[in-house]
């Protein structure tokens, strides 16, 4: 089952983004990027209903004032894969890889209850996958590159 932000909780909405800003705000350095990459992925939560407010979530990122959180409970295996993936998505919306931002998705994790060998065979595939998509694009550029030069030589 595909799981977006909206089929959340409402509390677990607001966990979510509270997360995801604590993993911006780690590496004690806000990106116009990462800032982007939040109200991107958590503009659903000015719904009603919500916990907590976008705006109020977007003014601790420029405080850089981390929230509180707290355990939560969630037993849909979708559910927190989808969150896994989220946080991860944070830790490389700046474009990189940050060692407080990843100690900050072990912390995440561990309010969850996911183990630190799933959290860390998911961030290893992730980067992995990520990795990947990067050498499949240099790939397909140098593929382009060599045909426009053949192409170049065949008109001599």
């Amino acid at each position: 089952m595909n799981i977006r932000i909206k089929d959340l909780t409402a509390e677990e909405q607001a966990w979510l983004a509270k997360g995801v800003i604590s993993i911006i705000l780690a590496d004690a350095a806000i990106e116009k990027n990462e800032v982007d990459f939040f109200k991107r992925h958590f503009g659903v939560l000015t719904e009603e209903g919500s916990v907590i407010s976008v705006e109020s979530l977007v003014n601790n990122l420029k405080s850089q004032k981390t929230p509180d959180m707290w355990e939560i409970e969630i037993f849909d295996p979708d559910k927190i894969y989808f969150i896994l993936s989220v946080l991860i998505k944070a830790i490389y919306a700046n474009g990189k890889k940050i060692r407080e931002e990843v100690d900050q998705y072990f912390k995440i994790g561990k309010l969850m209850g996911v183990s630190f060998q799933v959290m860390t065979f998911k961030l290893n595939i992730d980067t992995n996958l990520r990795n990947l998509l990067h050498q499949d694009a240099e790939l397909k550029e140098t593929i382009l590159s060599q045909a426009a030069a053949k192409k170049r030589n065949s008109k001599k």
